[in-house]
């Protein structure tokens, strides 16, 4: 159990409180259903979070404006791995754009896991574009379960034969997982 001083409350829109120990490298909030507003939330708190190195929030009902926060957290923090997987980030392009963003600029995500979330071949362009950035760390990306399409799947090819993206792995339009054009 946590040291009391370590851990912090955090509200909730709908009244929910969720606790966040300030020294775990690790926190899930999966399958919580947070919403935008509760995400937005729990990012803001996780902010000043310096030991954060994985966060996983699948199945949180995140939607772009809780990508919004998500990419604003991964522009300020030292995060090593997250997890999205199963939310609704690319229901909108604003959602991918948002990420893609944050992607450019930071310099220690090295997994993000997107599986299933409805992102079109814009949003994984969008992705791909912020990934050539020279300083991304990111070295595996989950897009299974999106529709990547054949334009989502050329920019993600064609940012993968980049030399200083080559080491980094994708799963995202091969196989019959894929919804490509």
């Amino acid at each position: 159990m946590p040291a009391a001083a370590s851990v912090v409350p955090v509200l909730l829109a709908d009244g929910v409180q969720l606790e966040i120990d300030r020294h775990a490298p690790a926190l899930s909030y999966a399958d919580r259903s947070l919403g935008d507003e509760g995400v937005s939330r729990l990012c803001a708190a996780l902010a000043s979070h310096i030991s954060l190195q994985s966060l996983d929030l699948r199945g949180c009902n995140v939607h772009a404006s809780g990508a919004a926060a998500v990419a604003e957290l991964l522009s300020h923090c030292a995060m090593r791995s997250l997890s999205l997987e199963w939310n609704l980030v690319g229901t909108s392009d604003s959602g991918p754009s948002s990420l893609a963003r944050a992607l450019a600029v930071n310099t220690t995500l090295t997994h993000l896991d997107l599986r299933n979330n409805r992102i079109g071949s814009a949003g994984v362009a969008a992705l791909a574009s912020g990934l050539r950035s020279a300083s991304s760390a990111l070295q595996s990306l989950d897009l299974q379960w999106n529709a990547a399409g054949a334009e989502g799947g050329k920019a993600l090819e064609s940012m993968l034969t980049e030399p200083a993206r080559c080491g980094a792995h994708v799963e995202s339009y091969r196989g019959e997982r894929c919804m490509c054009a």
